[in-house]
């Protein structure tokens, strides 16, 4: 018997059923007969509460509550499914830990469910999840029920090991249980049997520490059946059935009807309170025409435009972004980068202005430098940049004396340069980008059939492509893409292979992080406000191989797909989640996989693909 995964089963005309749960329609397939004629998702889970019952006879056969008083924590601990579990301690928020030891009552009247919530920062699902946390402990089992969130990490997806990390995260989490504690290592994922999607649910019995049930993402109505049901059988009661589970055009329980609200079409972007001229229409216009301009490359090719064209979706349908000459990464697209937290596939700028000071003076993209790029825009853009920033004009470039042609930190002529012309060329060279960045916040898309459809048009969509938006969020993939963009803008290891030129895995984001706190313009004197505050692990190995979530939005007119291009088509790149990544020891990438990366089944990979057609994006250029 070969035992793939979760699976969707769906009613005649193509409607989704109303499974118990992904969790225990793979668990009820792994105990009890997958090749059965019943539909998994259709089956009782009798079996199931049969061995739940049989496993905690079998935990208290030799009394665990002798004379009235417990007996000492069992010894014969794993974390799994029906086994009893180890007297593990957890970080607390607030300081001091979570020990499960201290839970263990053998000898209480009632037992109380101790129900574990792994859950995550940068989680879209996590995140419903956590504003629902009122909701979580059915009404009227407050008293026997405990729940208490375990944090894996933070917005970002920079792992939350100490009690301090938890108080820096406690405003991203949103609501939370009574008693937060990190565990960074994900602890409960063996529990999963394979399906550890987050937000994922674990029920232990107080009394025998016994793991008695999980689940996954669960629907709201599930969730709460499922306390009571195991209060009930605690108890020696009959369990009631499970509560119909509400669904909104027949396809989206609750949870994800709500998440997929929440994919609307992008309005305007966040402020950049580092960018005085950042929505400024004079502004847009001059960054407009600069984005196209060769003339600021010494060689009179190259621009911005060249990696970020608009009939590519503002990338440029090349492997390796091609400048000057041929990089090492994919050129991501630029559509709605205004709304992103970080920049470049590593995370190395954390403002587009601050992005866009990299290519110009980068060898292989436009090869330019700033006393060129000042040069260029005293000639050709005097007057309207001047208009731009009226109290601070250009400094006087025709003077080759003291503005020499070319020219860089590290090269003779600039350091021969007085500092204070030093100085002047470097808030030219800043507020090009700033312009640039204003013209890339008016970039923007039309709303399509996605749109159309969450907007309150059921028909907007085919019932094909609403069963793969529903695989879309019960294979995982809506962890990492929600909301309006697609994306949580956090960095991940999906284990992609690498683009570089010389074969070598790309370290990603372990590198590009720590390069952000040492960007030469990454200072208060550039600044027109603060950056945003980012935190680094201390050690930033964790980060190895890690990248940026690529927005969906857009994506159908951006391939190849990859930081390394490697990915030629969309089935390509859903064939690459549902394998979690190239295998470890792999040498063209590095790093472990998420434990939390969807490992969906060819089926699921197929019902996928047509819907991801549901991202593209017409452009919108003022």
């Amino acid at each position: 018997m070969k035992i793939e995964g979760p699976r969707v089963v769906r009613r005649r005309g193509g409607k989704v059923a109303s499974s118990i749960t992904s969790g225990l329609m793979f668990l009820g397939a792994a105990l009890y007969g997958a090749c059965s004629s019943d539909p998994v998702g259709q089956t009782p889970d009798a079996s199931v509460d049969a061995a739940a019952s049989d496993a905690g006879k079998d935990a208290t056969k030799t009394s665990l509550c002798i004379d009235g008083k417990p007996s000492p924590y069992p010894t014969d601990t794993k974390i799994d499914l029906f086994a009893t579990m180890p007297p593990l301690e957890f970080p607390k928020l607030g300081g001091g830990t979570y020990a499960l030891a201290s839970k263990f009552e053998p000898c209480a009247p009632r037992s109380k469910i101790l129900l574990f919530r792994t859950t995550a920062a940068f989680c879209g699902t996590c995140l419903w999840s956590q504003n629902h946390t009122a909701d979580v402990i059915p009404k009227g089992l407050e008293d026997r029920v405990e729940l208490v969130d375990l944090v894996v990490s933070d917005k970002n997806n920079v792992l939350v090991q100490t009690s301090d990390d938890l108080a820096r995260v406690e405003a991203e989490l949103g609501p939370h249980a009574a008693t937060v504690a990190a565990d960074p290592a994900y602890r409960f994922q063996s529990v999963g049997l394979g399906d550890r999607r987050l937000p994922f649910f674990v029920l232990v019995d107080s009394r025998t520490m016994l793991v008695r049930r999980f689940v996954p993402d669960p629907e709201p109505e599930t969730l709460d059946s499922m306390v009571r049901r195991e209060v009930a059988m605690l108890d020696g009661n009959v369990p009631p059935p499970f509560a119909d589970v509400k669904y909104v055009d027949e396809f989206f329980p609750t949870n994800h009807f709500d998440m997929l609200k929440e994919m609307t079409l992008p309005g305007a972007p966040p402020k950049d309170p580092t960018n005085a001229v950042a929505d400024s229409p004079l502004a847009a216009a001059l960054g407009k025409d600069i984005f196209s301009d060769t003339r600021l490359a010494p060689n009179g090719a190259v621009a911005c435009a060249t990696c970020h064209a608009q009939d590519k979706g503002f990338a440029d349908a090349k492997a390796r972004a091609v400048g000057v000459a041929e990089g090492d990464r994919n050129s991501p697209s630029i559509l709605y980068a205004s709304h992103s937290r970080f920049q470049f596939w590593d995370g190395r700028a954390d403002t587009l202005w601050l992005q866009a000071t990299g290519p110009f003076e980068n060898p292989i993209e436009v090869g330019s430098n700033r006393l060129f790029v000042a040069h260029k825009i005293y000639a050709l853009y005097k007057d309207r940049y001047e208009a731009i920033f009226p109290t601070s004009p250009l400094p006087p470039l025709n003077d080759g004396a003291r503005f020499p042609a070319n020219g860089k930190p590290g090269d003779a002529a600039w350091d021969a340069m007085a500092p204070a012309d030093q100085a002047a060329v470097n808030q030219v060279f800043v507020r090009v980008a700033k312009v640039l960045e204003a013209f890339e916040r008016t970039l923007s898309a039309k709303g399509n059939q996605l749109d159309r459809y969450v907007g309150g048009d059921f028909s907007a969509l085919t019932e094909d492509q609403k069963q793969g938006l529903h695989i879309f969020f019960t294979a995982g993939c809506a962890q990492c893409h929600y909301g309006p963009r697609l994306t949580d803008d956090a960095f991940h290891n999906i284990r992609f292979p690498t683009g570089r030129r010389d074969g070598k895995p790309d370290l990603g984001a372990s590198v590009g992080l720590a390069q952000l706190f040492t960007h030469e313009f990454r200072k208060p004197e550039y600044a027109d406000g603060a950056f945003q505050s980012v935190f680094l692990p201390k050690d930033m190995k964790e980060l190895e191989g890690a990248f940026r979530t690529p927005q969906l939005r857009g994506m159908t007119a951006t391939a190849p797909y990859g930081h390394g291009g490697n990915l030629a088509t969309l089935d390509d790149v859903a064939k690459h989640y549902g394998l979690a990544g190239l295998e470890e020891g792999d040498p063209r990438t590095i790093g472990k996989s998420e434990p939390w990366v969807p490992n969906f089944v060819d089926e699921h990979r197929r019902e996928l693909v047509p819907l991801l057609e549901l991202f593209k994006g017409e452009l919108v250029v003022p």
